[in-house]
């Protein structure tokens, strides 16, 4: 009998903490601005990893420095530089909206990143980001 109160316990004692690690997650990601997405597509070019993601319902295309993701995954990101009507010269491609970031992270306790220091800036013809 105190086997099976011990082991009861020990199983809500679980449920309970795992319960408390998500919202521990939710908390984490409305207060640290942290936004979540599921990638959709990704194309791979020589230095940029261009993901299509859903987000709160709406699909999205974000920028990454070159990396491995994989479809259907969640990932997490807090900052980054939004671009307007952006062409890819190496994709011949216009991105009506795309968020260029440092990175992404499968892990939403992600240190929160500055936006200034997210992207580099560059002064060259009309897009800073040209060579891409």
């Amino acid at each position: 009998m105190k086997l099976f109160t011990f082991a009861l316990c020990f199983i809500i004692y679980m449920f309970a903490c795992k319960a408390n690690q998500e919202s521990g997650y939710a908390y984490l990601i409305e207060k640290q601005n942290i936004h979540e997405i599921t990638v959709l597509e990704a194309i791979q070019v020589s230095t940029y990893t261009y993901l299509k993601c859903n987000e709160n319902g709406k699909e999205i295309w974000l920028a990454v420095k070159k990396m491995d993701v994989k479809i259907g995954k969640k990932y997490y990101y807090t900052s980054g530089m939004e671009m307007q009507n952006f062409t890819s010269k190496e994709l011949n491609r216009t991105f009506e909206s795309i968020i260029f970031l440092e990175s992404v992270s499968p892990n939403p306790e992600m240190k929160k990143e500055d936006s200034s220091e997210s992207i580099p800036h560059q002064n060259t013809e009309q897009n800073p980001h040209s060579k891409i």
